[in-house]
């Protein structure tokens, strides 16, 4: 057997295929009674190490019962291989989006981009899994845990909400409706670059079909959505205008500088970058189920006690059993595929 740690096929700096061990790792520290925070610490030593010690199969395998007598002792291991099918079944191609890229394509009109995004994520995801069970003699890293994981819902607007993506659902909602009809425009006239005055008339023909639609149904839409003209998409406030620095407000710019902004920071950089306690903190005059929806996101991306206690520090009157219950919360709407500590 090779002394040198394999990583997936198609992996970063892969050596493709089996995961496989490196001697001298059995002497792992047991990290089940550490917290959160001194857990991450324990994986930066490890990385410095053995960078590929998360692959060792010895490690990912449970040798031991949990304290509450669920054994996975001789449980399988997921196989590289079949965790890669497993996510390529989330993610999907350009053609065929899965329900992982589908998520992303809610709010993101470019769909080769949602699917770069969903491996990302299902990347991320997996990896964090890895380490917590590479770490927990007592949980194996099986094929059960893996799909559980990938098939966890992606809340890609809870994802992009917040800096450095600022991503408006609402506004989105009627974006991606523009967006189709703009497209749909190029092609009827063959035209690859339409006015800014062509677009005007998309958007704010879009915006009052959108708002006709759901006046007739009955249902809300909310506020704050604008014309290219200024003015108030909501009838009873038409008469009323919005500037933008020195000129008109002009919903359809609006959204697109909103729309190339996120974009841009996805391309830029991982969806852990840029999740900073400052900018967490930004939630502060939100309502409580905003903040514990900020929290949600803290857990979807894992980013760990010391940015959870940052932002509830800056926020101000959360308690560590508040973040401790929505913690619970959120691994149950997630399919229990995460816990404390993961």
């Amino acid at each position: 057997m090779s002394t040198q740690p394999r990583k997936p096929a198609g992996s970063p700096n892969s050596t493709g295929g089996e995961y496989d061990f490196k001697p001298g790792m059995d002497g792992l520290p047991d990290m089940s009674g550490l917290s959160r925070a001194e857990r991450r610490r324990a994986w930066a030593r490890l990385d410095a190490q053995s960078p590929a010690w998360q692959y060792s199969r010895e490690l990912l395998a449970a040798n031991r019962p949990k304290a509450d007598g669920t054994d996975e002792t001789g449980t399988p291991v997921c196989d590289p291989m079949t965790e890669l099918d497993l996510v390529d079944q989330v993610v999907g191609s350009e053609q065929h989006l899965g329900p992982a890229a589908r998520a992303f394509n809610t709010m993101i009109d470019d769909r080769v981009q949602c699917v770069m995004l969903a491996e990302q994520y299902m990347n991320g995801r997996l990896d964090s899994l890895r380490r917590m069970c590479a770490s927990d003699p007592a949980r194996c890293y099986s094929r059960e845990l893996v799909e559980k994981a990938v098939h966890a819902r992606v809340r890609v607007s809870r994802l992009l909400r917040l800096p450095p993506y600022s991503m408006s659902e609402h506004r989105t909602r009627v974006g991606m409706r523009y967006v189709k009809r703009l497209e749909e425009y190029k092609a009827a006239h063959q035209c690859k670059n339409p006015s800014g005055s062509i677009r005007d008339q998309v958007w704010d023909d879009t915006l009052a079909d959108y708002i006709h639609d759901k006046i007739s149904r009955g249902v809300s839409f909310g506020s704050g959505l604008y014309y290219s003209t200024g003015h108030n998409a909501d009838p009873n406030k038409a008469d009323m205008t919005r500037s933008w620095g020195d000129g008109v407000y002009n919903g359809r710019k609006n959204f697109e500088v909103m729309r190339d902004n996120c974009m841009r920071q996805c391309r830029q950089a991982s969806f852990d970058e840029g999740f900073t306690a400052n900018t967490l903190a930004a939630a502060d005059h939100h309502d409580g189920d905003d903040i514990k929806n900020m929290f949600f996101l803290l857990f979807d991306r894992n980013m760990g006690e010391t940015v959870e206690q940052d932002a509830a520090r800056q926020l101000g009157g959360i308690s560590p059993d508040m973040i401790d219950q929505w913690r619970i919360e959120w691994m149950a709407a997630n399919g229990g595929a995460g816990r404390p500590g993961l």
